[in-house]
């Protein structure tokens, strides 16, 4: 019972920010393609940190209960921000290929003597994500800024260039046949390159998840040989002390080579 109030207020403690804001943009073609940025759980202040272990511990909790409850909950938000992490690397080099894709497909469109506006328009129908840019050139609206706003999405960056490219066409008549061939080899390339760097920072990743989970292989060990690690880390004051510097520790370390890893990203 004590270990489950731990377990409550150690969630409480993670769940405990400020009301996030929320916008509500009306529904146009424009930004149709705009993805809402993704929610980012605000770290708690350290007053939080020391606060409500002192409670639950002065409401009758045992204090190892407590701490281990909150090493439990900043482990599972750790591993919770990786995975988040590993699915937007994910989503942004889909993206990159959707845009190389598109831009190969609006170039073949726009050279069998489809202007960009209908290009567009039947492009979409293979690549259901320019169909608000469709939706907006099909009413005669602003092409460029429904680009502009498609490429907000991580990994779209190109439909910027596209966007200039589209504008300056439109004002001098200039043909955008080329400007999409170019813009796709870029795009291909941009890609190559992130996955080199994905390739080289891999074995990073790989030793930063493997060094983390050894300390278990620790306490199977200390089991073999008779001793209980298991129970004075979960139920002693100085075990379970050891373990939120340890684990702690272990989590900085993740998020530290993470850091690193992203910051070599182009």
């Amino acid at each position: 019972m004590a270990l489950t109030s731990g377990l409550l207020l150690a969630l409480a403690l993670c769940l405990a920010r400020p009301p996030a804001r929320v916008v509500l943009l009306a529904r146009s073609p424009a930004r149709e393609g705009r993805a809402l940025p993704a929610w980012r759980p605000r770290t708690p202040p350290l007053p939080a940190l020391l606060v409500v272990p002192v409670t639950a511990w002065l409401a009758g909790v045992a204090l190892p209960h407590v701490l281990v409850a909150v090493t439990v909950t900043a482990t599972a938000a750790v591993v919770v921000r990786l995975h988040r992490a590993g699915r937007r690397r994910s989503r942004a080099a889909s993206t990159r290929r959707e845009v190389a894709e598109a831009m190969d497909v609006l170039a073949a469109q726009v050279r069998a003597g489809l202007g960009p506006a209908r290009a567009v328009g039947a492009a979409s129908e293979d690549l259901p994500w320019l169909a608000p840019v469709a939706g907006v050139a099909a009413v005669g609206g602003d092409v460029p800024a429904a680009l502009r706003t498609s490429a907000a999405r991580p990994g779209a960056g190109a439909l910027g260039s596209l966007a200039a490219a589209w504008a300056v066409a439109e004002r001098s008549g200039a043909p955008l046949a080329d400007v999409l061939e170019r813009l796709g080899d870029g795009v291909r390339a941009d890609l190559e390159v992130h996955r080199e760097v994905e390739a080289a920072v891999a074995p990073a990743r790989a030793t930063s998840r493997l060094l983390a989970g050894l300390p278990v292989l620790g306490l199977g060990l200390g089991g073999s040989l008779g001793s209980d690690p298991v129970h004075v880390l979960l139920h002693t004051v100085p075990g379970s002390l050891c373990l939120v510097l340890g684990v702690g520790l272990s989590l900085l370390g993740l998020l530290w080579v993470d850091r690193l890893v992203e910051g070599a990203q182009p």
